[in-house]
């Protein structure tokens, strides 16, 4: 598993990975600028299975819609979007309303799926 932030250091070309887990910080119900930046410079997916995750002070469908719509201009293909609010309780997922409990959970989610598709 590689980890890196969205800079000029950053890969672009991802054909060598298996899953891309983009997240941005929410600004203005908007994403912030490195993330978008990164995402230009982006080889095409093909494909690839993606998972967005926003964290913002309460709302956050704006960002998540444009983090998914940048994902799948270059060709990926969004598995989850997961949110996570600092201002207000979090939308409950998977019987959990606490953000580090959602995050577990939605990885494990993830490599249930994972194996699944690798059988």
């Amino acid at each position: 598993m590689d980890l890196s932030t969205a800079s000029q250091l950053s890969p672009v070309a991802l054909s060598g990975y298996q899953l891309l887990v983009i997240g941005s910080p929410c600004y203005n119900r908007g994403l912030a600028r490195p993330v978008t930046a990164y995402l230009d410079r982006v080889q095409d997916l093909d494909g690839m299975p993606a998972v967005i995750v926003v964290t913002g002070f309460n709302y956050t469908d704006r960002a998540i819609a444009m983090l998914r719509e940048l994902v799948q201009e270059k060709r990926g293909t969004v598995l989850d979007t997961i949110e996570l609010w600092t201002a207000r309780p979090n939308p409950q997922r998977d019987g959990t309303t606490e953000p580090e409990e959602i995050m577990r959970r939605a990885g494990a989610r993830l490599a249930r799926i994972d194996r699944a598709a690798a059988a």
